[in-house]
């Protein structure tokens, strides 16, 4: 993510729905706390991160296509942002 970014995915994660660059962030902020993960780096206009994992590993995610579950419902969002998660989990 870009330093000095301040991304509060609590405050995100209850809106309604999200513009690409909320979302982008969103993902980016929730992924980046995971243990596997070692950095990302965030292209929130382009709707495209790069998750660098501690096994040397690097995960392409466009945020594009995911918006529409993610501003689908609640669990539409929740079941996206698990998808990433266990993706990033390797």
């Amino acid at each position: 993510m870009y330093a000095g970014q301040r991304v509060h995915p609590d405050e995100l994660i209850g809106k309604a729905r999200l513009s690409v660059a909320e979302m982008t962030n969103l993902i980016a902020a929730m992924v980046s706390d995971l243990p596997s993960v070692r950095s990302v780096a965030v292209d929130d206009a382009g709707g495209e991160i790069n998750v660098d994992l501690v096994t040397g590993k690097r995960i392409g995610i466009a945020a594009i296509p995911v918006a529409r579950a993610m501003n689908e419902s609640m669990n539409s969002r929740l079941q996206a942002l698990d998808d990433l998660f266990k993706r990033c989990a390797a």
